[in-house]
């Protein structure tokens, strides 16, 4: 070959390839030190999918979703036992199987960029993944089995998209294609319904296509397919009266929260995705990679995506597909209930379709050179941002009530030397316990505070003779203080950070084998108050809404068990008081110092006349804050005669 020739196809694929190993090296190398660097963190979340592969394994069953959940399907939790079968169920093993599962979204990239847009884009597109965003490898390498598989989902389902388009532009019959797409579609909706955006803008953009359109005959195939790939959904389910379309999960907010949410996506949700803002155990509190990180990807996005939307408007079928896609997948989100802005794991189908689109841009050639050089410049300044949220995410390695990401094996060996084998602990230790010993620790969280993912446990430990209890501060020295309190017998060590509470007399067990959580002694009932608004005269009967704010002035953590509550005292003769009413919640665990605002609906007494009305603080089914030497707030309200029906406001 003359030296001015191009090179021939054979040498073109030979580079192209050459491109996708070395991306996926750099990947590779990448993700492994940001594993060994403890910058992606390991909890109990992952442990809980470790222990569910674990129990296919061992024949004990298949299930459908994500322990104690009726959403999060299962598909990534049979690849996690699959691995497991071969290379054995540890840490190491999970986290192979979800950087597997990484890498093939690059390789799905790839594809799908060099098929849509060609090789050079492609290549854009390989330097995106092979140097990713931190949120990418921190959500990518635990993904809490599911949203790896939320993303290849997503790739698949546009994938497939575009090749019926093509082969229905060709005049061929795509029916499998169909059927896998349907597949796929169906499969979504069972690993997690948020995947139904994709879905949604796959087949909108497929069936509104200028002729050929697909028939009626090729919508019947994909319904077939998705009755198919959702199978375990709609049998869970007909099984458990439809729990999953009353999830929590399935919640919507309302328009102006909605409005409020998707201020945030820009502002927060954007820059998290592309490293512009760093994410942490507290996913409320978001703060930036460097200073203007977030506006400078949110700026270089724009330049990107915005000729993206100028020929997707003008007739780029291909560009209109992406677009669509991408934006229902970050559209949907901030009409969640569940929706966090600083941590966007809903939104990881981004990682599989952004790529392709910003390659796509970048790699354009008949821009003017001006748009040519700008486009070049907003991919290098999303590389350079992807660079510094790598460098400058948190590390995750310590052992702490609120975030037990640390080397759990010293405490391990304790327990079982000490012959303990069932123990009662916060959520992220025991499902950790549980799995790093392979279950000869079974270990439960502590019932009545915490989320209990799986109740064959909780209920071996609660049939023990003996149990520990586990425990890190704040929790472990109030433990200690109930028990002298109440002149319980115990023994204690200390493991690290942890107190190993063993034995405990009975009565220091009942509340945890009862459901109540854990105890609390007299000083972890004290509270502040600012009432704030308040009615000085109701109706009788009336009910109306209004907020108290609640402060933990003692040394521990009050668990969501802890509600909000008031009684109305009579001040004049012939009333009867009304002890009891409605609640108002916690959304989370108050520590000590902080403050939180509880809504509550008062309910007036039926009765006209002068009382006072008296908040106070329950620990459910344990004992009212004041009874325990807590200080309520009080105000007088006068209840007037009701004037027609009830009313709410």
């Amino acid at each position: 070959m003359s030296p001015g020739a191009l090179p021939d196809d054979r040498s073109r694929k030979r580079s192209l390839f050459l491109g996708v190993a070395a991306s996926a090296a750099v990947l590779a190398a990448i993700a492994m030190w940001a594993v060994r660097s403890h910058r992606v963190p390991w909890s109990a979340d992952q442990a809980v999918v470790g222990l569910m592969a674990g129990h296919i394994l061992a024949g004990r069953g298949h299930p459908v979703f994500y322990w104690g959940a009726a959403y999060a399907g299962t598909l990534e939790t049979h690849w996690v036992a699959a691995v497991f079968e071969v290379v054995g169920a540890t840490v190491a093993s999970y986290r192979v199987s979800m950087g597997i599962l990484v890498l093939l979204l690059l390789l799905g990239v790839f594809f799908l960029t060099q098929r849509a847009f060609g090789a050079r884009a492609s290549v854009f597109a390989l330097a995106y993944l092979a140097v990713p965003p931190f949120f990418l490898l921190y959500k990518g390498l635990t993904s809490d089995g599911v949203y790896d598989t939320v993303a290849l989902l997503g790739l698949a389902a546009v994938s497939l998209a575009l090749g019926i388009d093509r082969r229905l532009g060709q005049g061929g019959s795509p029916v499998w294609l169909l059927l896998l797409l349907g597949a796929v579609i169906g499969a979504g909706w069972w690993v997690m319904p948020v995947t139904a955006a994709v879905s949604a803008a796959a087949l909108s953009w497929l069936f509104l296509r200028r002729q050929p359109r697909p028939s009626a005959g090729a919508a019947l195939w994909i319904a077939a397919g998705a009755v198919a790939g959702s199978f375990p959904w709609w049998f869970w389910n007909l099984r458990h009266g439809w729990a999953s379309l009353k999830a929590a999960e399935m919640g919507l907010v309302g328009p102006a929260q909605a409005a409020q949410n998707l201020l945030r996506l820009i502002r927060v949700t954007l820059p998290v995705l592309e490293g512009g803002v760093s994410v942490s155990p507290d996913i409320h509190k978001a703060r930036e990679t460097f200073p203007l990180a977030p506006f400078l990807s949110v700026v270089a996005l724009a330049l990107l995506v915005v000729p993206a939307i100028r020929d997707a408007a003008r007739g780029d079928r291909t560009r209109r597909l992406l677009l669509l896609a991408l934006g229902a997948v970050l559209l949907l989100p901030p009409f969640s209930v569940r929706f966090v802005a600083s941590e966007p794991r809903y939104a990881m189908a981004y990682y599989a379709l952004a790529p392709a689109l910003l390659g796509a841009e970048i790699a354009r050639r008949s821009h003017r050179t001006f748009f040519r050089r700008a486009s070049l410049a907003a991919g290098c300044a999303l590389l350079a941002v992807h660079v510094a949220s790598l460098a400058s995410a948190r590390v995750s390695f310590s052992n702490e009530d609120q975030e037990v990401t640390g080397d759990l094996t010293p405490l391990i060996r304790s327990l079982e030397a000490a012959g303990i084998h069932d123990v009662y602990a916060n959520y992220w230790t025991a499902y950790r316990l549980s799995f790093e010993s392979r279950e000869r620790v079974i270990a439960t969280p502590l019932t009545g505070d915490e989320t209990v993912r799986y109740a064959s446990y909780r209920e071996a430990v609660d049939r023990a003779g003996s149990p520990a209890v586990v425990l890190l501060e704040p929790r472990d020295a109030c433990f200690g203080a109930f028990l002298e309190e109440r002149g319980i017998s115990y023994r204690r060590e200390s493991v690290g950070p942890f107190g190993v509470y063993f034995p405990v007399g009975g009565a220091g067990l009942a509340n945890l084998r009862a459901g109540m959580g854990l105890p609390l002694p007299r000083v972890g009932y004290r509270v502040s108050w600012q009432l704030g608004m308040q009615p000085s005269t109701m109706s009788a009967g009336e009910r109306t809404a209004v907020r108290v704010e609640v402060s933990n002035r003692g040394p521990c953590l009050w668990p969501v068990s802890v509600h909000l509550g008031y009684h109305w005292w009579p001040l004049e003769p012939g009333l009867e008081a009304v002890y009891d009413g409605p609640r108002g919640y916690l959304s989370s665990g108050l520590r000590p110092g902080e403050s939180a605002t509880i809504p509550i609906e008062l309910d007036a007494p039926a009765a006209p006349g002068l009382y006072r009305l008296e908040y106070d603080l329950v620990h459910e089914n344990v004992a009212w804050f004041s009874g325990q030497g807590g200080q309520t707030a009080a105000i007088e309200v006068r209840v007037t005669p009701a004037q027609g029906p009830r009313t709410e406001r």
